[in-house]
């Protein structure tokens, strides 16, 4: 676990950001299963709810391996 940065990509990066990495994590990562998609840490209390949305959606819709 921990793959998206917590503070460049969840906190300061845009929802398309955060979309694009992590896409780029489970392509890289999920093949053979026992891939968690996560952040490196907790996110911050001012960390986009709309980044959080797209990190949720983007596992759903690409998540299924």
């Amino acid at each position: 676990m921990g793959n998206l940065h917590t503070t460049e990509v969840m906190l300061k990066g845009t929802p398309d950001v955060v979309g694009r990495e992590a896409r780029k994590c489970m392509d890289d990562a999920a093949a053979g299963g026992g891939f968690i998609l996560s952040t490196g840490d907790q996110c911050g209390r001012d960390t986009p709810e709309e980044n959080i949305y797209r990190l949720i959606e983007t596992a759903r819709r690409h998540g299924k391996y």
